[in-house]
């Protein structure tokens, strides 16, 4: 009579973590999948970057660098207008958690929109994807000539230099431009 009571005590047990399992699942789906996607794509969020920068910016080139927490492949994917188009791998080619990608060959004075990649995503600077963004120099500027740098901070520019790495405007020189060197421009006026 015992075998019995275990036989059936073994098919209750079953019966009872597959129908918790099931449960588990459907209230995972009925969530937007958000307990698959917790599980199982989770991971990616370990890939996405952080300190997320653009630095060196010449006329010509600029230099993008980010840092994951897990090791994988870097690459930038960009261009002059959002569409992007245009794409360039981790300098490294090796996987890393510090990335640094150098964009060579671009147009003076104009903005180039960009999006960081680790592992085979791509991401933008927020939830909706939006690229990142910065200005390259204006041509003349004095850049490996030994001449002085002819161009002139203006107000205007401020708006198209805003949170980049644009020496010429990064008067505070703690490698970005935003309100505090706006405010040290607005105090020399």
């Amino acid at each position: 009579m015992n075998l019995i009571n275990t036989a059936q005590a073994g098919k209750s047990l079953k019966t009872f973590i597959t129908i918790g399992v099931l449960a588990v699942a459907a209230i995972g789906i009925a969530k937007g999948g958000q307990y698959v996607y917790t599980t199982y794509v989770g991971a990616g969020a370990q890939s996405s970057p952080q300190q997320v920068k653009a630095s060196n910016i010449t006329a010509n080139s600029a230099t993008i660098g980010w840092t994951t927490l897990k090791t994988s492949f870097g690459f930038v994917e960009y261009g002059s207008t959002p569409e992007l188009g245009l794409s360039a791998q981790d300098s490294l080619n090796d996987k890393s958690l510090d990335h640094s990608v150098v964009l060579k060959n671009l147009l003076p004075n104009t903005r180039y929109y960009y999006k960081v990649g680790s592992g085979a995503e791509s991401f933008g600077q927020d939830e909706s994807g939006a690229p990142y963004s910065f200005v390259t120099l204006a041509s003349g500027n004095g850049e490996g000539s030994g001449e002085g740098n002819s161009q002139t901070v203006t107000e205007a520019g401020f708006g198209d230099y805003m949170y980049t790495a644009n020496p010429l405007y990064d008067l505070n020189k703690d490698g970005e431009v935003n309100s505090l060197d706006y405010e040290l421009f607005k105090s020399t006026q």
